[in-house]
Order: structure tokens, then sequence, then C-alpha cells
């Protein structure tokens, strides 16, 4: 094993750089679609204007609240001058909450809480104003529940009373912790699609990265089998198929150790638990991309067949394992991407490859030459 180390050593120090790029393409390429979706969907975000004409703790309230959905731009701004930016198409609609937002929610009243404008460019009006209403509705819901809460308590005469405030706390938490809605995506005949799309999971777009990546980093097999050298190997104590596998070995060894770097660096940007299961996960794909890599290397003897064969496995394994499932969930069984999606480690696919490699290594040939 040592000299077949040392062997490597000297290719890899003709080959470093591309050697670098490919082992760390997977991470870049990830925080740069990552990046590209965020400033994306900042920019499709519907500017809203709102202004409040009163300072009160319900009227923050509701502006924190409104502010929190990640489809608008709420930007607060005095009337006129929210006014002046619809009729130039800046804003595609205005809400004012008046002075006495909060008596009138406190009174009961419902009627004309808030004041909406649009312009004949408003296009997402609608879906706003409900938005707003759906909002307004609520606060004033928990209002007169914290009221009534009130009245029982001083109508049956008990001498520790419930504040209003902790009365709609206890409501927000209920809310939170009752998911009262849950969708889910599925075509006709399919199981329903995951909660997370490809283009939204960090570890989706990763794997498919480190796919097409994989493929690249085993081009040594394509190219080593071509030179005349490698017959030789016949006539040597280390035989063709050993040398082969022995040095996949090496390149599982290498691409383990950034994989490790890529989950550190991934969960910190984007907030995901690094455990057990998760780096199981990881390792069981890394084995399963480098086995596939590897068989076809070995079956391919031209580098832009090979190449293409990487960048269409990628491609399937994107589609078919995301947001864009066509009509085929069976694939999900033969796509090693979706287990990454789903932080679910799957060995069976592994085990299989491992399988082959064995028959191939262990198949009688008339000239291991020609494997």
């Amino acid at each position: 094993m040592k000299p077949l180390l040392q062997n490597r050593l000297l290719f890899l120090k003709k080959q470093a750089f591309s050697l670098l790029f490919w082992l760390v393409f997977p991470l870049l390429a990830t925080c740069a679609v990552m990046q590209l979706a965020e400033t994306a969907q900042e920019e499709t975000k519907i500017p809203v204007g709102l202004a409040v004409e009163e300072s009160s703790d319900l009227a923050r309230t509701f502006t924190e609240r409104l502010s929190s959905y990640a489809l608008i731009d709420v930007r607060i701004m005095p009337a006129e001058q929210a006014l002046r930016q619809l009729e130039q198409h800046q804003l595609d609609s205005v809400f004012v909450i008046p002075a006495g937002f909060e008596a009138e929610i406190l009174s009961g009243s419902r009627h004309h809480l808030i004041t909406g404008y649009r312009s004949d460019r408003s296009f997402a009006y609608a879906p706003v104003k409900e938005m707003v209403l759906s909002h307004v509705q609520k606060i004033a819901g928990r209002y007169k529940a914290a009221v009534t809460v009130e009245q029982l308590s001083e109508h049956l005469g008990q001498e520790q009373t419930w504040p209003a405030k902790e009365v709609i706390a206890t409501a927000d938490t209920i809310e939170k912790e009752q998911h009262l809605l849950s969708s889910h995506f599925s075509y006709a005949g399919n199981q329903p699609a995951s909660k997370e799309g490809i283009l939204l999971n960090p570890w989706g777009i990763w794997a498919i990265f480190a796919l097409l990546s994989a493929f690249f980093l085993f081009d040594w097999v394509v190219k080593e089998k071509r030179m005349p050298a490698f017959s030789r190997l016949n006539f040597m104590k280390i035989k063709p198929k050993a040398y082969l596998l022995g040095n996949g070995l090496i390149y599982v060894g290498i691409t383990l150790v950034f994989d490790a770097c890529s989950v550190i660096m991934l969960s910190n940007l984007y907030e995901t638990a690094a455990n057990v299961r998760l780096a199981l996960t990881l390792f069981l794909y890394r084995l399963a991309i480098s086995l596939i890599a590897f068989l076809a290397a070995l079956a391919m003897h031209k580098l832009p067949a090979y190449y293409g064969a990487g960048a269409f496995l990628a491609l399937c394994f994107g589609l078919f394992g995301g947001a864009a499932t066509i009509g085929a969930s069976w694939f999900d069984y033969l796509n090693p991407v979706r287990p990454v999606m789903d932080k679910e480690p799957s060995i069976w696919l592994p085990a299989v490859l491992v399988g082959v490699v064995i028959i191939w290594f262990f198949r009688k040939e008339s000239s291991d030459a020609s494997s």
C-alpha cells in the first residue's frame, strides 16, 4: 500500500490545482446557489407602504408581525410620502393605520380600522389586503378574548385575574405550538413531495455538485487505463485491478476529509444540526457516488462520454430528487440524493455498488490488461 500511495502522491502533485478545485467545488457552488436564491427572494418581494399614525403598543405589534412576512417588503413612512410613491408606481399598495387604532380594537369595533390604497398597476393588492385583514382580525380577536376573560373573572368574583397581556401571550404560544394547517404537494398517484425543495435544501444542492465533482475526481481511471505503462502492471507485484481499486480508496479518503469540512461550514452557515445521523448519511452518499463514478470510468474509454454521463446523472438525480419530481416516485429508491435531502441514512445502494465492485475485482478475465 505504501508504494501505491507514494505513486499516487506523484500524480497528485502534478494535478494539485485541479484536485483542490474539485474537492472544494461542491461547497463553493452550494454557497453560491444559496446566495443567489436569497438575493432573488429579496428582489422579488412586493413593496408595500405602511403609514402608522399612532405609537401605541398594538400598532407596533401589528407592524412587526406584518413586516415578518418573507414575501412583502414593508416600508414604513408618512402617509403623504407613501401615497406619492404609490402614484409613481414605486409601491404596489399603501395601508394607513390611523390614530385611534388601539382604542377602536379595545372597544370591539372592527369597521374601517385600516385604509388601503392601490393604483392601476397594483398586481398584488388583493392578497396583501387579505394578509393585512387577517392580522387585524387575529389581533382584534385576541384582545376581545382578553377583555372577555377579564369580565368573566370580575363577574365570578375571582380575586386573581389574568392580565390582558398574559392572555394574548398565551394565545400566541398556543398558535405556535399547534400547527393548524400542514400542506403537502404531490402528483397524481405519487406520495406527497418533500416539504423542502431541492432549491431550498443546502444538502440537496451540495449532493448534486458532489456527484458532479466525483466524476471529475475519478477521471484519472479513464486517463490511466489508456497509458502504455498501465499494461505493464500485469508483470509487477500489484495487478491492474488492485492498482485501480487502491487508488480509488485513496481518493475516497481524501474526499471524506473535505466532506467533514463541508458539514461543519454548511451547518454553521444555514443553521442545520450536524449530528451522527447526518454524518453517516453523507458518508454513505460519498461512498455511493464514488463507486458510481469509479464503475462508470471502468466501463468507458473516452473522457467526453464519461463527463457527459456524470452531467446526465447529476441532472436526473437533481430533477427527480427535488421539487421537480415528474411522476417517478419509484426513482427515489434509486436516487442517492434523496437520503441526503431527507437526512436519512440509506445503505442499500452503497451495499449493492460495493457488491458490484467485489464481483469485478474477483472476476476471472482472459486478460487483466483489458480491465
